[in-house]
């Protein structure tokens, strides 16, 4: 925390991603209605489809995570209702995204990407993480050289991000959804998960009132 000033552009970039999740699943929940919460959960994929064709892989993860939030993906009877095509779609963008392998599959698909592109900031910080845990600074029978092998693998990370700040997605400012977009209008995460339940109960909270109106329930002939 006290080195957090050193890296200000970074936390930035985190927490944008984390907002946008957060207004991803805002969104979503501020729908009463369990028809038009299908729809906007249809929405959000197809955005996400949207963003993975321009090669915006860090909107692209801000966007799943929206959708992944247990507030959000409990939500069975709405999710019922999802087209299979969207369902499809979704399943898909969750595979290409996936840590699994150490994200093989992303990773791929952004050496392919033409420019401009995004790239998720997640898998440079994981890795510049483990280069740095997993090697000394200091190798050699007396502890007497730098480790030069260390220094270059933190090097190629940093020229690999460096490579997609070359060229920058270039769109007009349309007012006011720039300023919306830069707010992004959010609920924190136990307001969603209250919100949530109070749209789709837990199952056993429902059996336990259907159980206690059979029990009011007065018996046919009873006086």
């Amino acid at each position: 925390p006290e080195l957090q000033h050193r890296s200000p552009n970074i936390l930035a970039l985190i927490n944008r991603a984390n907002r946008l999740s957060f207004w991803v699943a805002s969104m979503i929940l501020w729908v009463d209605n369990v028809a038009c919460r299908r729809q906007m959960i249809s929405k959000f994929i197809s955005i996400a489809s949207h963003v993975e064709k321009l090669n915006n892989f860090s909107t692209l993860m801000g966007i799943l995570a929206g959708l992944n939030v247990s507030s959000v993906s409990r939500l069975r009877k709405t999710f019922d209702l999802v087209p299979q095509v969207d369902k499809n779609t979704f399943d898909s963008l969750g595979k290409l995204m996936s840590p699994q392998l150490s994200y093989k599959q992303y990773r791929a698909n952004l050496q392919k990407a033409i420019l401009p592109a995004l790239p998720y900031i997640g898998t440079y910080l994981s890795d510049l993480t483990f280069i740095e845990e997993g090697n000394y600074d200091i190798v050699g029978t007396k502890d007497n050289l730098i480790n030069w092998q260390k220094r270059e693998m933190v090097y190629r990370v940093i020229v690999e991000l460096q490579h997609y700040q070359k060229k920058k997605y270039t769109y007009p400012i349309v007012e006011p959804i720039h300023t919306f977009l830069i707010e992004l209008p959010s609920m924190s995460d136990r307001d969603l998960y209250e919100l949530s339940l109070s749209l789709e109960p837990r199952e056993n909270q429902n059996n336990k009132k259907n159980m206690y109106a059979t029990l009011k329930k007065p018996k046919k002939g009873a006086a």
